[in-house]
């Protein structure tokens, strides 16, 4: 790439970041334009007191929850919608509870404590073998 169109595509993504910066500085920073490092404060702070291990990937993945959690509270507290919207985090939410679980499940399979709880038996008896296979699951 020469210097001119590197220059271009830099500028480029600088006013990309720049545009989604302001645009989810209220989400960030809350309803009052409070401290917009909050929020990361808040989950250093929280992963402290719970003396959870942050290499494990079901801390990291609580992490990642917790960003939506406080989009949503923000949201509750008064602050607009951003980019993405409070629909948008809720799917997001419940999905990351899903993952949650089947980290939780492979690390009892890891130590053998598995109890099978039926519960892929009722998904597949509620939506049937055809639901289950259209999202790439397998019976």
């Amino acid at each position: 790439m020469k210097t001119d169109d590197f220059i271009i595509a830099r500028l480029t993504l600088e006013n990309k970041c720049r545009d989604v910066l302001v645009d989810r500085g209220p989400q960030y920073a809350g309803p009052d334009d409070g401290d917009r490092l909050a929020n990361f404060k808040l989950i250093a702070g929280l992963l402290g007191n719970f003396k959870v291990n942050p290499a494990d990937p079901k801390t990291v993945l609580v992490v990642y929850m917790l960003k939506h959690i406080f989009s949503v509270l923000s949201y509750l507290g008064g602050t607009p919608e951003g980019q993405e919207k409070i629909e948008g985090r809720l799917v997001d939410i419940r999905n990351y509870v899903d993952l949650l679980y089947a980290l939780l499940q492979e690390d009892a399979d890891a130590i053998g404590t598995y109890v099978k709880s039926g519960v892929v038996g009722g998904v597949v008896g509620a939506v049937g073998m055809e639901g289950i296979a259209s999202h790439g699951a397998s019976a």
